[in-house]
């Protein structure tokens, strides 16, 4: 017999109130724990990401890390605060941009035991760019101990980005001023591979005399390119290996695909100086590259430096190589010191230039003056710094300008006097002297043989076709001359004034052709098809 229980509407009501309130409850606590839940699971993700990516660049760090490491761990700030020690390490390293990237990426990631490392970088003389990295490291950990070198750093530094940044750190520790939270647009400067610099050129810019110093114009650069010197220096060619890239083209497609090569290839010094066993040379080619080498006195060339090579100078018992590159968003210079070792010529970091050398040359007193994309410095024998002075601007830049303008004269003035005195024989004056059309035309033959030369170069068709060239024109041009001055001088019925001036007039041609034909034949060593 089954017992049913009878309950009352008002009672059956209230019961279904409560049981629908119940439900409602615990929906909003099952809703709420798993929202909490997802949070706790994205914080716990997230972290365990930033653990992961920790682990691996400690992991990196720890062997033979490259700049990106550096950046990561500073991108993560606090959160590679572990990484510290590992970072402080590289303090000391050997190669002067890991030591740069480690003490930069210590102020970011708030490791503030390294403080008392940091503050005895101050004190480097080789590179300006360590100290300023310190600097800023210093003032983002706000470290009081540093206080007090960071103020002789912004009183005494002989760079005004240093003494500005030195400035700046002593604001954010007295809490006046602060950093960045971000890396920002500065990630891509993080090793302040002339960030610096462009800053310095677009708030303290020198004046206006010297903003193009070393850069005068395109005449000066191939007087220096094509000049004697660049001539005498012929005699010290050397091989060098070369690799390059070539395209394939795959049959029945269209297409094709890149192919990497080595070859050698003669080249000739921009810059040399003697040795006891040999020579010290260099080159820049700009974007294009350039290298720092020994060669020995029976040619063969030993690659001391892969770096544009700008000048080679003996500084005081020294020998002092000016390297670097301005390119696109590359602005560098360091200075090296080439040295012998027991094993050969080595080329070792000296000091790190505001950015890339312009021009160089030895002052009167045995300084190095140096006109850098950043600034124009004096460098001592002993390896002190200071910027240079309106009058060492425009000591330093008077020797590298004559350079360009006697080598310009030397190549540019028989090709002027050519053409001077070519026109000069088309004048009434000169119609009754013999020859003077033919002698005229003759007077083209040097521009002839120089776009010959050119071409040859640029179609490697050899250099036979341009040394019969040479020969034969200048054969042709001094036939010509010979045969109108004897011509004149035998039986010109002409007065003995227009006859003299006729003879010296041949005779400067055969002069002109002479020195044009020189000119060319340097152009040609220089190219490397004579």
């Amino acid at each position: 017999m089954l017992n049913c229980a009878c309950v009352a509407p008002d009672s059956m009501l209230c019961g279904s109130i409560h049981l629908l309130g119940f439900a409602y409850l615990r929906k909003l606590f099952l809703l709420s724990v798993l929202a909490v839940g997802v949070c706790s699971g994205t914080s716990s993700a997230a972290t365990n990401d930033v653990a992961t990516t920790l682990a691996g660049l400690q992991e990196k760090l720890a062997q033979n890390p490259d700049e990106n490491v550096f950046i990561r761990l500073a991108e993560l700030k606090e959160g590679a605060l572990p990484a510290g020690p590992l970072l402080a390490r590289y303090l000391d390293c050997t190669n002067w941009n890991t030591r740069v990237f480690a003490a930069r990426a210590l102020g970011y990631v708030g490791y503030t035991n390294a403080g008392s490392q940091l503050a005895g970088l101050l004190q480097n003389e080789e590179d300006w760019r360590l100290v300023i990295v310190a600097v800023e490291s210093l003032g983002r950990l706000r470290d009081q101990t540093a206080v007090a070198n960071l103020s002789a750093v912004a009183q005494t530094h002989w760079f005004s980005p240093v003494r500005d940044a030195a400035t700046n750190a002593l604001a954010a520790i007295e809490g006046l001023a602060t950093y960045a939270p971000s890396g920002g647009n500065n990630w891509p400067w993080f090793g302040f591979d002339g960030w610096a610099a462009y800053q310095y050129c677009n708030s303290h810019a020198e004046p206006v005399f010297d903003v193009d110093l070393g850069d005068r114009g395109g005449v000066l650069e191939f007087g220096r390119l094509f000049g004697a010197n660049r001539l005498w220096n012929g005699r010290l060619r050397y091989t060098i290996d070369v690799r390059a890239v070539r395209n394939i083209p795959i049959k029945g497609t269209g297409s094709f695909h890149c192919e990497e090569y080595s070859t050698t290839q003669r080249v000739i010094p921009d810059v040399a100086l003697r040795v006891a066993d040999g020579y010290i040379v260099g080159r820049d080619l700009g974007e294009f590259g350039g290298e720092l080498a020994f060669r020995d006195r029976h040619g063969t060339a030993f690659i001391l430096l892969g770096e544009n090579t700008a000048g080679i100078f003996r500084l005081g018992d020294a020998i002092v190589s000016v390297t670097g590159l301005g390119h696109m968003l590359t602005n560098k210079g360091v200075l090296y010191r080439v040295v012998r070792l027991t094993d050969g010529w080595h080329a070792l970091a000296w000091r790190v230039l505001p950015g890339a050398p312009r021009c160089s040359s030895l002052l009167a007193d045995g300084n190095l003056f140096v006109s850098c994309v950043g600034g124009s410095i004096v460098v001592s024998p002993s390896g002190q710094m200071h910027m240079a002075s309106r009058a060492e601007r425009i000591a330093g830049s008077q020797a590298y300008d004559r350079a360009g303008v006697l080598g310009s004269i030397a190549m540019l003035g028989g090709f002027a006097m050519v053409f001077c005195i070519g026109a000069l024989l088309f004048l009434p004056y000169f119609r009754a002297m013999p020859y003077r059309f033919v002698m005229a035309c003759t007077s083209f033959l040097p521009v002839v043989v120089f776009f010959a030369e050119i071409w040859v170069n640029l179609v490697r068709f050899g250099r036979g076709v341009f040394l019969i060239t040479l020969l034969a024109s200048l054969l042709i041009g001094l036939l010509v001359a010979w045969r109108s001055i004897a011509t004149l001088v035998q039986n010109t019925p002409v007065s003995r004034p227009r006859k003299t001036a006729f003879v010296v007039t041949g005779w400067c041609l055969v002069a002109a052709t002479l020195w044009a034909m020189t000119s060319t034949w340097m152009v040609g060593v220089v190219l490397g098809v004579s």
